[in-house]
């Protein structure tokens, strides 16, 4: 995927490099050794990704059955399903390609009757889920941990870059149920926010600051190791970013969804794990930033012998 996205992007030298960077990413190996869900969630970063760019160079979009548009409304059912930050990912998604389209073609009814049958398609896909927690709580329930995790996030002795509390009102399994006691925590935390607006605010700078902090949370040589890369897969990324800026009209759908992802988790939980989902698209960034900088090494080498045969 890695390889598919830089080459349809960029070039086929940057699809190269992109698959090879993200093969040998150590950040996200060691992620795949301990099973953690980010694991997947790369995958759904990357799948979308790819069907979002492929759409978006389609438009104007014709026709009820755009085969990338149906792939997409599915991947993104799929990555709700999995990770809550797919949820804002899909509205975006869903307001910059009416928009796009919109724009276009200059027709309301045209935008409407080509989205009409993927957002069906994505909402039958989601529906099972809120259909089965309706039967279980007699209410359309998406998810019961977000009041948790906000009740972490916002709070007197938050540390930024932990997953972990530092203070906040614990309830007993028995006082309320899994849903009330979600909505307790919500209620907690937007108490809190409302009270300490310029800390909350403070809080998700930092949040979203430490989401792209090269420096993990491992300790000994596994943070040294893991600082030398990030630091490295980072700035190869930044090269790639600066590279895409001339063309940014063509590029900027390129960086909405790693935006609006790493935004979510710096309201809510944000440290270099949480970041692994976006590696791939980084990868695609950093190997076109490689590409830039390689091509640039072999003509300083080649400028001599250039000049020499000119001569």
């Amino acid at each position: 995927l890695c390889y598919l996205l830089g080459k349809m992007l960029f070039d086929e030298r940057s699809g190269l490099l992109a698959a090879f960077l993200q093969s040998i990413n150590i950040l996200a190996i060691y992620q795949v050794g301990q099973l953690f869900s980010e694991v997947m969630g790369c995958l759904l970063v990357l799948l979308t990704t790819y069907f979002f760019m492929r759409v978006c160079k389609s438009i104007p979009l014709t026709g009820v059955a755009n085969r990338d548009l149906m792939l997409l409304s599915i991947t993104l059912a799929v990555g709700i399903l999995s990770r809550s930050a797919f949820l804002p990912i899909a509205a975006v998604i869903g307001v910059y390609l009416l928009a796009a389209q919109l724009l276009a073609t200059h027709s309301v009814s045209s935008a409407l009757r080509v989205f009409w049958l993927p957002a069906l398609l994505g909402a039958v896909c989601i529906a099972p889920w809120f259909i089965r927690n309706y039967q279980v709580w007699n209410r359309f329930v998406y998810q019961t941990k977000t009041g948790h995790v906000l009740a972490i996030a916002f709070d007197d002795t938050t540390k930024v870059g932990s997953d972990t509390p530092g203070h906040f009102i614990m309830i007993k399994q028995s006082d309320l149920d899994e849903v009330a006691r979600d909505d307790f925590y919500k209620d907690h935390a937007k108490t809190w926010i409302k009270s300490h607006p310029v800390r909350s605010a403070w809080l998700v700078t930092l949040r979203f600051m430490d989401f792209w902090n090269p420096v993990p949370m491992s300790r000994g040589l596994k943070r040294i190791v893991g600082t030398l890369w990030s630091t490295l897969f980072l700035s190869l990324a930044v090269v790639g970013t600066w590279r895409c800026l001339p063309d940014f009209r063509t590029y900027h759908p390129l960086f909405l969804v790693p935006m609006v992802y790493a935004s979510v988790h710096a309201v809510t939980l944000a440290n270099t794990r949480y970041r692994t989902p976006l590696d791939g698209v980084i990868a695609v960034l950093a190997g076109y930033g490689l590409s830039f900088i390689l091509m640039k090494i072999l003509a300083h080498r080649n400028r001599p012998a250039n000049a020499a045969a000119e001569a």
